[in-house]
């Protein structure tokens, strides 16, 4: 995709998701793609016919033996013979050298199980796409930004409003920073990154929006808001001075990134939150149906995966969407004399799932790969169980069935020391202990397979 096409299709699509069936409503199945029918090309000696209807003609092409050609096409065809046979003796270690790393690679094997319904079986599970577009002002600062995951179906979404003063708490040898002012320093890659690591999940890709393309989904009306409360503005001389006035406000398409941008004085960061939610959801409905494709584009992270801005708001008006909050908490900052807002550990759990539903770890160790393997016959306890996993932190990688139906008891293991805490926090879920294995499959540290007890919890409410 290009830095000016925001209407393109990603590259390379992303996989299925195993679950998104049943997230969406839908019976799982698999289309099976039609066979490939070869086209009908003359074979080697076969006659051409030329010319159509009661002129068409057979050419044949006639010339007489030649005994010193015959002896030179047997021994080209004795050298052509002994040259195939190394050829294949060769291809055949090559191709059997292969097979054996893909097996190593994939974790496959020569009896691999593709029956989704038999013992065994094993997929992969599609992680959540989860979009990042930073509006611009007209001088390319930072104004809002907006957090997009689409829905399973690839059409509605949850949409949530990230304001300038959203501050990220020091991780590692990160210090704590707002978000507006890491865009100014570092850019977008860095507010990408960031934004992973404080909420838990990894952003799938991040773009900037100018401010004309704002402009444009005004289409040229004065948007009319119901503004929260007043927002109170500082001068030069450090006056405070009322900027808007609280109850229906009217902006001008030309003065919606200024008022989405500004933070006023004592405003905490949840009311600018709110405000931004309120802009977005008049402009949303005012494209409800349109096509948003050609909207102007901005730059876009080196990792992206967006379909581009327009053909997002595209996407998400096609189906059913709605606004979310960030759960937020009280942050000082830095060395105490500051308070900021930041998102609130506890809440985020609960987000997460309700927003992302099945996220990816954003950096390793984040969100320990977990696989789920069903011991049951009862296919809808994937669901609720990836919750419960994603809840307690981790992340499921491989989601599958069990090498029977006849668990009993929901087995909760992990293979490294890291995976210890995430995995005791699923297995508290479950109403279970976590013990430690070391027959986990490669590529996952923590095993949940399912049983019966499971199935009885879920049915009676309970959290196990």
């Amino acid at each position: 995709m290009s830095d000016t096409d925001d209407s393109a299709e990603p590259d390379s699509p992303r996989p299925a998701n195993p679950f998104d069936d049943e997230l969406s409503g839908k019976s799982p199945g698999s289309p099976t793609p039609p066979p490939y029918v070869a086209s009908e090309m003359p074979r080697p000696g076969q006659e051409t016919v030329v010319g159509t209807g009661d002129t068409s003609r057979v050419v044949r092409r006639h010339r007489p033996p030649d005994p010193q050609v015959k002896g030179k096409k047997r021994r080209i065809t004795l050298v052509a013979a002994v040259t195939t046979l190394l050829f294949v003796t060769l291809l055949g270690g090559l191709v059997y050298a292969g097979y054996e790393l893909s097996l190593r690679i994939t974790g496959g094997s020569a009896d691999e199980i593709t029956d989704e319904e038999a013992p065994g079986y094993v997929a992969p599970l599609r992680a959540s796409p989860v979009d990042l577009f930073v509006v611009t002002d007209d001088e390319g600062a930072f104004s809002t930004a907006l957090l997009v995951a689409p829905n399973p179906a690839g059409v509605g979404g949850t949409v949530v409003p990230l304001p300038g003063e959203l501050a990220f708490a020091a991780h590692e040898e990160r210090p704590a920073v707002y978000l507006q002012d890491l865009f100014r320093d570092q850019g977008l890659e860095a507010v990408q990154e960031r934004l992973g690591l404080s909420l838990g999940f990894r952003v799938s890709s991040a773009e900037t929006v100018p401010a004309e393309a704002v402009a444009e989904m005004a289409q040229g009306e004065p948007v009319v808001i119901n503004n929260i409360d007043n927002v109170i503005e500082a001068d030069e001389a450090g006056n405070e001075v009322l900027r808007y006035r609280s109850g229906e406000l009217s902006l001008a398409p030309e003065e919606l990134t200024d008022f989405l941008g500004l933070k006023g004085v004592g405003e905490p960061t949840p009311n600018q939150a709110l405000r931004s939610q309120s802009v977005w959801e008049e402009l949303l409905a005012r494209n409800q149906g349109g096509d948003l494709s050609g909207l102007p584009a901005g730059p876009v992270s080196e990792t992206s995966e967006s379909q581009g801005f327009g053909s997002a708001m595209t996407a998400l008006l096609g189906g059913e969407y709605h606004f979310d909050q960030l759960p937020y908490e009280q942050l000082t900052i830095p060395e105490g004399y500051v308070v900021a807002w930041t998102p609130s550990a506890d809440g985020l759990s609960t987000f997460v799932v309700r927003v992302v539903q099945m996220p990816e770890t954003p950096a390793p160790g984040v969100r320990q790969p977990t696989v789920l393997l069903n011991g049951t016959k009862e296919s809808s306890l994937l669901t609720p169980s990836a919750q419960k996993i994603v809840a307690s932190g981790a992340s499921v990688v491989l989601v599958g069935n069990a090498d029977s139906f006849d668990v009993e008891v929901t087995e909760v293991t992990y293979s490294t020391a890291a995976a210890a805490p995430q995995a005791e926090a699923i297995a508290a879920e479950f109403g279970v202990s976590a013990a430690e294995a070391d027959d986990l499959p490669e590529g996952v540290s923590i095993r949940v397979i399912l049983g019966s007890d499971a199935a009885t919890s879920e049915s009676s409410g309970g959290e196990g």
